[in-house]
């Protein structure tokens, strides 16, 4: 192995990074025990209760009804912890402990074709060749490590190598699995000195850059839909990138530009505190790392300012202390987007500011993302000083149970259901029995206001069709409304959901709701037609893991079109109302109605807003709409009752 760990970086990781540095030992120590447990920062399918051997491991062990321990297990994540305590302690213990488990896992782990949904799934073959080869990396120099073992072991790769190359099929493009396992190829062929080594490399890049052409839309978002596996499968790509350098590939400019796509998109959506959103199959994690990796490839300030110039602890290994001091001479600058629409993908992002005080709105108007996917177009997530106010309660298993459709279904999600049932229904954990699709407006930015639309057909197939839309209005910095329009001729029963954070506290009076998050304060008024209550939840952060959490429910009954018009109130003021007005045709003053247009006025301190919410185009011979006051001509309009009569913002027509 041409590839040289810096033994400088264990006193670097140590006074960089003191609690992942203890946690990596802990972690190791547990490890050299025969114990395992699954919580570093990227364990995928995190475990909370410790797994112990005696002297012989059973690869193939399943504590319970999930076959993703044993996945996890199999990718040997641990080798790296081993090995990175072998270079921060000097203990040979743990490079016997690391040779050992090798053997063991070669010796008995040889029949490959009867273990392929177990120890040999293809995705844990490529993870576990990238772990075990940067294990070597990290132990090579140890006198425990003989050219005998160690030629073993590259013939014990070489065989992952192969069956990668092998089970190439065009399922490997569309997924994250395919840039995973080849990612695993990349690295066996730039750090294993074999025959082979080069023709690995120039086929993983191969698949790699066909199947990012596919998975990666125009907009830069991974086609899944979860921020997890979009960083999964971006740093990845970063190692490869970092890899091919060293070995000195041509890495192709597609692979580069949709990197450079991927983390654009992954920075809009990164919430104040720098942590990923929880939605799809995602946990609350912090991708800090990845940035950084990216910054250091690119030379990027901006990928450096979103790494909160925050190293990484993996990377360090990677770099080197001279990479280290050329990471730290890179500038460090803020994106120049704050609001932002990924349209092919199907999410806006309304944002403040990139301070970590800042205000977030991330609305969801896409794509369901296949198996990753959940139920929740419509879905808004809201950010307000920094602290989670409504979130995504997230994915918790992936096990084929009551819970797992729980969190994938239209009632874990700030949407609206019809009926009682899921507008994308669901056969199995993976497998969907129907899918909705989607209808998409541009967003519209106009002085201090903005405005999305999207729609979905998921209830078009009820014996009453249903067509669901919501129009998200920013009026203000402090003022949003959620207005939300079912068209149809039949009767129909709606439900709205409101998934609050944990650490907050909720309270309801009538139709009016406040949540308290440390000094944040939000007050949300529901549609007064319809009834409001609170219910007993449940929030995840992390696979295996669930809290008890509170949500709000309203419920609606209605014959033919139907409005619920929500609106939340950042900060309240004593004075605050919101009070339904109508609206008006200005020629004959005949008051429109329901299914044309509804008209709210918001005071808010000394604010005051009057707001047409049209529902279809103005019918003639209607020019002007009126509200109180207030004229003007469109089909969204606020306006600001400080100003003018005819001094509206027209945000869509």
């Amino acid at each position: 192995m041409n590839y040289k760990i810096d033994h400088a970086v264990a006193t670097l990781v140590k006074e960089l990074e003191p609690e992942e540095t203890a946690h990596v030992l802990k972690t190791a120590d547990d490890v050299v025990k025969h114990q395992f447990l699954f919580d570093m920062e990227w364990d995928m399918e995190r475990t909370y209760e410790p797994v112990c051997f005696g002297d012989k491991i059973d690869w193939g062990y399943n504590p319970g009804d999930d076959s993703e321990f044993t996945w996890q297990f199999n990718r040997h994540r641990f080798l790296i912890c081993l090995g990175q305590a072998y270079q921060i302690t000097g203990e040979e213990a743990y490079v016997a402990c690391a040779l050992d488990l090798m053997e063991q896992f070669m010796d008995s782990e040889n029949e490959i074709e009867r273990k392929r949904q177990t120890t040999w799934r293809i995705l844990e073959v490529g993870i576990r060749a990238a772990n075990w080869i940067k294990a070597i990396a990290l132990i090579q120099e140890s006198p425990l490590v003989t050219q005998d073992k160690l030629s073993r072991i590259y013939d014990f790769l070489d065989r992952h190598a192969r069956l990668i190359e092998d089970e190439h099929y065009p399922y490997c493009y569309a997924g994250n699995w395919g840039m995973l396992e080849n990612h695993g190829l990349y690295l066996l062929g730039a750090l294993m000195e074999n025959e082979n080594s080069a023709h690995y490399r120039q086929q993983a890049l191969s698949v790699i850059e066909t199947g990012l052409n596919m998975q990666i839309l125009p907009d830069g978002m991974q086609l899944e839909q979860s921020p997890m596996y979009h960083h999964e499968v971006l740093v990845c790509m970063l190692e490869v990138v970092f890899f091919a350098r060293l070995c000195g590939d041509i890495v192709p400019e597609t692979i580069l530009e949709q990197i450079h796509r991927m983390m654009r998109a992954a920075i809009s959506l990164q919430k104040p505190n720098g942590h990923q959103l929880t939605m799809g199959d995602s946990d609350d994690m912090n991708p800090q790392g990845i940035y950084a990796l990216a910054a250091y490839l690119f030379n990027d300030p901006v990928y450096k300012w979103a790494a909160l110039d925050a190293p990484g602890f993996d990377n360090l290994w990677l770099w080197g202390s001279d990479g280290y001091n050329r990471y730290k001479q890179i500038p460090s600058q803020k994106p120049d987007w704050t609001t932002v629409q990924l349209y092919d993908s199907g999410h806006t992002i309304l944002r403040s500011s990139w301070n970590e005080d800042a205000d977030m709105l991330h609305f969801d108007g896409g794509l369901l993302g296949t198996s990753h996917g959940h139920s929740d177009t419509l879905h808004v997530d809201l950010i307000l000083d920094g602290r989670d106010v409504l979130i995504d309660p997230g994915r918790y298993t992936y096990v084929t149970k009551p819970e797992r459709f729980a969190f994938k279904g239209t009632a874990a999600h700030n949407t609206i259901m019809v009926d009682g049932k899921d507008f994308d229904e669901w056969n199995h954990s993976w497998i969907s029995k129907t899918v909705s699709a989607q209808s998409r407006q541009l967003l519209v930015q106009k002085q201090d206001c903005n405005f999305v639309s999207a729609g979905h057909t998921g209830y078009m197939t009820l014996d009453n069709p249903v067509w669901l839309n919501r129009k998200v209005i920013q009026v203000s910095d402090d003022i949003y409304i959620l207005a939300d329009e079912c068209y149809t001729s039949g009767e129909h029963a709606y439900t709205q959901f409101f998934h609050y954070d944990y650490q907050g506290q909720l309270s309801l009076h009538e139709h009016r709701a406040r949540f308290i998050t440390g000094n944040t304060v939000a007050d949300f008024y529901f549609d007064e037609k319809g009834e409001s209550r609170i219910t007993d939840t449940k929030q995840s952060l992390h696979y295996n893991q669930q809290m008890d959490n509170k949500s709000i429910e309203c419920h609606y009954h209605a014959k033919g079109f139907y409005s619920m018009n929500t609106v939340i109130i950042k900060n309240p003021q004593d004075n605050d109302q919101v009070v339904t007005m109508p609206v008006k045709s200005f020629i004959n003053q005949e008051v429109q109605e329901a299914d044309i247009a509804d008209g709210l006025r918001i005071v808010h301190g000394e604010k005051a807003y009057s707001v047409i919410i049209g529902h279809t185009e103005m019918k003639a011979p209607v020019t002007l709409y009126q509200i109180g006051d207030y004229m003007g001509c469109g089909n969204i309009i606020v306006f600001d009752e400080h100003k003018g009569n005819y001094e509206g913002v027209v945000l869509n027509y």
